[in-house]
């Protein structure tokens, strides 16, 4: 128990046991407030209102004990943010005659339900620890008020020192000019997720093509569910563990299935270039998640869920636990999930030939400790740990004409530890290490007809080790506010080890390092205040950023980033910001394995099949260069009180690449097949056996379905008419244009409480060039690739201890290049409903604080839109599945039960 916050409390508990009043001066009562409480126990949010509002709550512990407030955050007046903390408490806040307000108890417990994300910063995200002031008198003491006074006073500080604000690395400041996405993790799961990567699956600005669900239908062995913001591709998305790089097999993006969701307090997504900042695959964005910071109360959670036509079925457990006391805290989560595999003949779209799995089965073990530890006043010391395992298998079609078996085991540890001292007035210094071990294996069966053609293990091992450290502080104050700063360094090295073995071929090891060092500074000027008066500039500031980056292998280079942000208006802000980035391929990108091809295919233009081996996997070709990128985005955040609560924010967005790495064909060689001329220069037609050998290196043939049966590069050239080299290589220029829209509501309809939503993501172009002699192709409404609009609605009603929602998801069309002839696939608009009741005031222990959750996911059961299986499926390209699983979900109807206990 927290003894410090227990004595604060007792000390302003002198009113009533039942009915607690405070009166509220009439000035501050109609004031706005930028509040940002997180949800805790209720006794402790009380007192984080106290220090925001500059409001005292007077409250007993015992009405206190055992209940747990939900987050508020955003700008609002003091009575509605006491509305919401009391929500689902058991409590209510009413008016009475004299124009006081009371806290009474109430007969059950209510509260808001659905996810909302804050919208930018003007609605949910800044953080500010407002001084306490305008205290009402209670019964204690001046001498109890004035301990109470100073003790907040130092622990508003502390807080102050270790919140964690995702877009900086300055202390106490929130950039308005960074565009964030924040998404409480009790609201998450209100919505019927129980997992990260399922919620990102439904994030409109997140494109899906790394997910478990994808990878199980149509590629190799490593199960990953990866972010890819902007469909920007692997290495453009920064993913951050409490504000420190979480770690992937050779700098990958992490594998987001790894995190246990009940570890989370909150989900920030950053859409916008940040390279400069924190490193250089901070292109697209950065998502931070950041852990519940202390221990509250032991909740235990369980689900199970199954579709309605099928075999598959999901169930997990979860509990968090911990432990406070004076000087810190540590908190402990564990989550276990497992799920079945869904066969393709259980779907009409997918049945084909050969079995195969649309969803591979898994289990995962996940833990996460987090510790926290004051050394003294103005020190302290921090751990983060997490550690997860997964093994996993599935059966999918390779080459048209294979099944291929697969087991995968993978493991994963991170460690991010350090220490800060606080010096001078405002300034702190901070240390820190992060330690990251991946281990990754795959083991392989081929089968045709019946027969074990092939097999072959794949064993990926890297490890990561990053040191670093920064100052932070005032450096002038001008008539607006404090200019503010950081400066720091760190230093990484890594090693991504690669072994292939083909059992009785051979086997080929490969072992990639890379050190790096870097350096950063950053600045937060205010210019302009609101109580400076200023007209038509209610605020403004100017941000700026700057990280050298010296790579090992790959040169050095500085990087800039510039935000401002203008309120002509209180109600409005606008914003800008620019930013370039300079990014070193990862080990991973740089190593990799070869999937070899060998089939005949008519190619377009022509009548009569031509005899092919192709390669678009493995390790890049020609000399690789490091990614260079720009980013401009321009928005807006709008609070509407003339409509009663309603928030909006809107934000262009244009990112352009030079050296980009990536793939020259998008759509995995179908589109340089059905229009050679356009690709030219990646076919080599008579190629010499020299040319063959370069293609394949080391690598075994991965599908050869002409019957060769030979690694002899002078056998392979003879029995071929042509090699096509769809490697990924640096491309001339690439570029992303688009604009992202949220507009959200919190209120009430009568007794009800209810909240709405909207969240798009709509992508005007995405193009690509290879090279200077080949053609730009769009990267943007193809099967396989991003969707130019996606949509994702909700709206949410609660009352007393019932609460229910519906989200409504909209992908739009895309166009099948796979198809003999291109064809247009239709779009995808599903509807999820979700429900739950708390049990609250029950005299049965069992049941208090018990609470549970119904889900239905796409209730009206709509297939995904059907993709042509016959070029797929023949060809040997890609894999015969009928859908496309990287922009809708094959499961159909999905039924869901959650039950979770706050003991």
């Amino acid at each position: 128990m927290n003894f410090r916050y227990f004595n604060r409390f007792a000390l302003t508990s002198a009113a009533s046991a039942i009915v607690l009043s405070f009166a509220v001066a009439p000035a501050a009562a109609q004031e706005t407030v930028d509040f940002d409480i997180k949800r805790q126990p209720l006794a402790r949010a009380l007192l984080d209102f106290s220090e925001q509002s500059g409001l005292t709550v007077a409250a007993p512990s015992d009405l206190m004990n055992g209940k747990t407030s939900p987050a508020v955050e955003g700008d609002m007046g003091p009575t509605e943010a006491l509305d919401r903390l009391l929500a689902g408490s058991g409590l209510k806040l009413v008016a009475l005659p004299n124009g006081a307000l009371t806290i009474v108890m109430a007969e059950a417990e209510s509260r808001p339900l659905g996810t909302k994300a804050s919208l930018g910063r003007g609605a949910a995200s800044r953080v500010q620890l407002a001084q306490l002031q305008d205290r009402t008198v209670s019964d204690a003491s001046p001498a109890t008020l004035a301990q109470d006074e100073a003790e907040a006073d130092a622990d508003r500080e502390k807080r102050q020192a270790t919140v964690i604000v995702t877009g900086t690395t300055i202390r106490g400041v929130v950039p308005a000019s960074a565009p964030v996405l924040s998404f409480d993790v009790s609201d998450i799961q209100s919505a019927g997720v129980v997992s990260v990567e399922e919620f990102f699956a439904t994030l409109p600005q997140n494109f899906n093509g790394r997910s478990g669900e994808a990878f199980g239908a149509t590629a190799g062995s490593s199960f990953r569910s990866s972010p890819n913001l902007r469909g920007l591709g692997d290495g453009a998305t920064l993913v951050l563990l409490n504000g420190r790089r979480m770690v992937a097999p050779g700098g990958s993006t992490p594998d987001l299935s790894f995190l246990p969701l009940n570890a989370l307090e909150r989900v920030d997504v950053l859409t916008d270039g940040a390279s400069a900042i924190y490193g250089g695959d901070a292109i697209a964005g950065v998502i931070n998640f950041v852990l519940k910071d202390e221990f509250q109360a032991p909740v235990t959670e369980l689900y199970y869920g199954a579709v309605g036509e099928g075999d598959h079925a999901r169930w997990g457990f979860g509990q968090t636990g911990g432990l406070n006391w004076e000087s810190g805290s540590l908190m402990a989560a564990y989550s276990y999930k497992e799920q079945s595999q869904l066969d393709a003949e259980d779907r009409d779209f997918a049945r084909a030939a050969a079995p195969f799995e649309l969803v591979p089965d898994s289990r995962t073990n996940s833990g996460v400790l987090s510790l926290r530890q004051d050394l003294g006043s103005r020190a302290g010391f921090f751990a983060d740990a997490l550690y997860s395992q997964r093994n996993a298998g599935n059966a999918l079609v390779q080459g048209g004409i294979f099944t291929v078996f697969t087991d995968n085991s993978t493991e994963q540890t991170q460690l991010s530890t350090g220490a800060y001292k606080e010096f001078a007035k405002t300034w702190r210094g901070e240390v820190f290490v992060v330690a990251s071990l991946n281990d990754d294996q795959s083991a392989s069966v081929r089968v045709l007809n019946g027969d074990v053609v092939a097999q072959f293990d794949v064993n990926q091992n890297s490890t990561y080790y990053e040191a670093g450290g920064k100052l932070d502080g005032e450096i002038i104050t001008l008539p607006a506010g404090a200019v503010r700063a950081s400066f720091g360094a760190g230093y990484a090295e890594e090693d991504y080890e690669t072994n292939i073995n083909v059992i009785n071929v051979r086997s080929t090891n490969e072992v990639l390092s890379r050190d790096s060092a870097y350096l950063f500074a950053e600045t937060f000027v205010p210019l302009v205040s609101p109580d400076m008066g200023v007209p038509l500039v209610h605020a403004l500031e100017l941000t700026a950023a700057a990280r050298f980056t010296d790579y090992s292998d790959l040169g050095s280079d500085t990087v800039p980033r510039v935000g401002v942000a203008w309120s002509p208006v209180e109600q409005l802000r606008l914003r800008s910001s620019y930013s370039e980035s300079f990014r070193a391929p990862s080990l991973r990108e740089l190593g990799g394995q070869p999937f070899i091809q060998i089939f005949q295919f008519v190619l377009g233009g022509d009548t009569t099949p031509t005899r092919l081996i192709l390669n678009e996997a493995g390790p890049p070709a020609g000399d690789i260069r490091p990614e260079s990128s720009d980013t401009f985005s321009a928005g807006f955040d709008w609070s509407l009180p003339a409509l009663n609560g309603w928030e909006m924010s809107g934000t262009y967005f244009r990112t352009k690449f030079d050296n980009r790495l990536g793939k020259p064909d998008p759509t995995g060689g179908f589109a340089a097949l059905s229009d050679p001329a356009a690709f030219g220069e990646f076919f080599i037609f008579d190629p010499t056996p020299a040319q063959v050998a370069d293609l394949i290196g080391n690598s075994p043939i991965g599908s050869d379905s002409l019957g060769l049966n030979s690694q002899d590069p002078a056998v392979i050239a003879a029995g071929v008419d042509a090699l096509v080299d769809l490697r990924s290589r640096n491309l001339l220029r690439s570029e992303v244009e688009g604009f992202d829209f949220t507009l959200a509501h919190t209120g009430s309809l009568g007794t009800f409480d209810t909240n709405a939503s909207l969240n798009a993501a709509y992508i005007f172009d995405s193009k690509q060039q290879a090279t200077q002699a080949a053609g730009e192709i769009t990267t943007v409404d193809i099967v396989t690739q991003p969707v130019d609009l996606r949509l994702r609605g909700s709206l949410g009603v609660g009352r007393n201890a019932w609460t229910a929602n519906a989200v409504i998801t909209y992908v739009d069309d895309t166009e099948d290049r796979f198809a003999a002839t291109p064809a247009s696939v239709d779009s995808w608009t599903v509807l999820d409903l979700n429900a739950s009741y708390t049990f609250a005031g029950s005299s049965n222990a069992a049941l208090e604080g018990l609470k549970l959750g119904l889900g239905v996911r796409n209730v009206f059961d709509t297939p995904p839109p059907e993709v042509e299986r016959s070029a797929l499926g023949n060809q040997g390209l890609t894999r015969p599945i009928g859908y496309d699983p990287t922009n809708a979900s094959p499961l159909g109807r999905f039924f869901q039960l959650r039950l979770t206990k706050e003991w």
